[in-house]
């Protein structure tokens, strides 16, 4: 009985279970990008969508003005606001990614019409 409570609290002290909203968010939408539906990156930087460690340490590094722009916040939300918050974050994070790599919005959106894939997007995401 002892050791699963020293286990839970071990791995609760470490981090382990509590993320922050931040970290939920950021992995949220670097795994919609990077494995969810790579049609977005594949209009950016295709390259990086070989390898997804690689992909989200791309997407990290490169989405630190919309982070901090949305994710940054040191108050409660509802379930409901952080939902929008994190979706607004996608597409802010979409936009900063163009602007790294110097792409006009107008040929991204040549480049998504003309690649779409229905195989670059997973199936859970129409669950």
């Amino acid at each position: 009985m002892r050791l699963p409570i020293l286990l839970m609290l071990v791995i609760y002290s470490s981090g382990l279970i509590a993320e922050t909203f931040k970290e939920k968010a950021v992995s949220k939408i670097s795994a919609y990008y990077c494995s969810g539906n790579q049609n977005f990156l594949y209009c950016i930087k295709p390259e990086i969508l070989s390898d997804l460690q690689n992909c989200v340490t791309y997407f990290v590094k490169n989405t630190t003005e919309c982070s901090s722009k949305y994710l940054d916040l040191g108050m409660s939300l509802s379930d409901e606001e952080q939902m929008n918050i994190t979706m607004e974050f996608g597409q802010c994070s979409l936009r900063e990614l163009m602007k790294a790599e110097d792409i006009k919005e107008s040929d991204f959106d040549e480049c998504f019409s003309r690649n779409y894939d229905e195989s670059k997007r997973s199936p859970v995401l129409d669950r």
